[in-house]
């Protein structure tokens, strides 16, 4: 019902195979020593950005303009709603007047648009055919000129996607067949089918714990920042 009770599970041995957000994967490899075994790959990419937002008639124009400003994130376990914006304006030394925690990033955007936070941070991916795919997609339905009202204002460095994780003790060489299983099936029409629905995904990359080093980099800041 978590990603928490999805990493204690892999834990105690009751789950072998998770997919796993960014922060999620951090935590089951520092705490249990689960690794990474395929990235998810979205319109070519295997990495994402975090966005600041604000209404698009706000003074708000760049990450200076931030200071001082009350700020919506989304969950502090969140990459891009929180872990790599906090820590680029605390790399930058811009402190927020007042920050608070939405949860979901529809959640942050409405919050913005009603004038309740200054800015808010959300997920960004590139827009496909010329259709921006960001976090303000998400009010579409509700809000159709939610692209007009509320404005990007800057970025955040590229974040790894979302991935594979294997536990630790499943023992080598039945883990070899299960990643030579899901490299077959991931490459046939049915599997390639199956990604798509399952979570938007075009295609799997196979990477290592390495590929995560960006993200202990800036929660490395984020701690540093709070010393400071």
């Amino acid at each position: 019902t978590s990603y928490a009770a999805v990493i204690e599970a892999m834990g105690v041995g009751r789950a072998d195979i998770a997919w796993l957000p960014t922060y999620a994967y951090y935590l089951a490899n520092k705490k249990y020593g689960a690794y990474v075994t395929f990235q998810t790959v979205r319109s070519g990419l295997s990495e994402y950005k975090g966005q600041f937002i604000a209404r698009a008639d706000s003074e708000i124009d760049s990450l200076e303009n931030i200071d001082g400003k009350i700020i919506a994130y989304t969950d502090a376990s969140s990459a891009s709603g929180y872990i790599f914006p906090s820590a680029l304006l605390a790399f930058n030394k811009i402190v927020p007047a007042k920050k608070m925690f939405l949860g979901a990033h529809d959640t942050v955007i409405r919050a913005v648009l009603q004038g309740k936070a200054d800015v808010g941070c959300t997920y960004w991916s590139p827009a496909v055919d010329g259709v921006p795919q960001d976090a303000r997609k998400k009010l579409l339905t509700e809000e159709p000129n939610i692209f007009e009202k509320i404005k990007i204002v800057g970025y955040t460095d590229w974040i790894p996607n979302d991935n594979c994780t294997f536990r630790k003790e499943i023992p080598q060489e039945i883990a070899e067949k299960m990643i030579a299983a899901i490299e077959e099936f991931k490459d046939s029409p049915e599997g390639h089918k199956a990604f798509k629905e399952l979570y938007d995904i075009d295609d799997l990359k196979r990477v290592d714990d390495s590929a995560y080093d960006v993200l202990k980099q800036r929660l490395d800041a984020i701690d540093t920042a709070k010393l400071d």
